[in-house]
């Protein structure tokens, strides 16, 4: 437990480090380290850590999707099938 500060600020760094998932995860934490959960009440401190939180799981997305290869925006064609007419092609068997 860091003396130098309050639960309230422990919660916002909480809500901002990425480990807790919900403000419930933030309590339970805070109290795990020594603090008092009193002070964590209100629609309004609930909004702006839920916020926090949902702005942290959208840069996590973010970050995943840049990692993803690029996908390309024609479409892929099955095998035997023309590209540009859309048709299937004649099977052909090879001689033996």
């Amino acid at each position: 437990m860091d003396y130098g500060l309050t639960a309230l600020e422990r919660a916002f760094q909480l809500a901002k480090g990425g480990n807790c998932h919900s403000v419930p995860d933030i309590k339970k934490q805070l109290r795990a380290e020594g603090f008092s959960v009193a002070q964590i009440t209100g629609k309004s401190l609930y909004k702006q850590l839920k916020g926090l939180l949902q702005g942290h799981a959208s840069q996590k997305l973010e970050a995943s999707a840049s990692s993803l290869p690029e996908v390309s925006a024609r479409p892929a064609t099955a095998a035997g099938v023309d590209a540009r007419t859309k048709k299937a092609k004649p099977l052909r068997l090879a001689p033996r």
